[in-house]
Order: structure tokens, then C-alpha cells, then sequence
């Protein structure tokens, strides 16, 4: 869980993130600077649930990046 970043993230989320194939759960919460998510976020596939909140510049959110994901 990421929680208010006070700026680490900057306007796109770490690509690495991908590096974590076995992550289940992702929340993304407070964070001021991020514009988008990285399309590596596929990659993740055993990411079972997604949260995003309080994100005011996410804008770019690329379909493909969140193709597997289910609502």
C-alpha cells in the first residue's frame, strides 16, 4: 500500500513495479504528482485488486495496462 507520498512518486509510477510479478493487492492513495499508470502494470499477474483514490493528476490510464483486471 502506498499512502501519501509527499512527492516520492513522481508523475508516473514506477515501471519496476512489474518486478513484484506475485503482488495481489495494490493501493494508490494521496498521491499528488502521479499522471499515469505504466502499461508494465499488466505484467502483474496476480494482482487480484486495484485501488486508486485521491490521485488529482491521474489522467492517462492506458486500457491496455488494465485489460486482465475484472471490476
Amino acid at each position: 500500500r502506498l499512502n501519501t507520498d509527499n512527492g516520492v512518486v513522481g508523475e508516473k509510477f514506477p515501471v519496476e513495479i512489474s518486478q513484484i510479478p506475485s503482488l495481489t493487492t495494490l493501493e494508490l492513495i494521496n498521491i499528488r504528482n502521479m499522471r499515469s499508470l505504466p502499461v508494465q502494470i499488466q505484467e502483474l499477474l496476480a494482482l487480484q485488486s486495484l485501488t486508486l483514490s485521491n490521485i488529482p493528476l491521474l489522467t492517462d490510464i492506458a486500457p491496455e495496462s488494465l485489460a486482465r483486471l475484472t471490476m
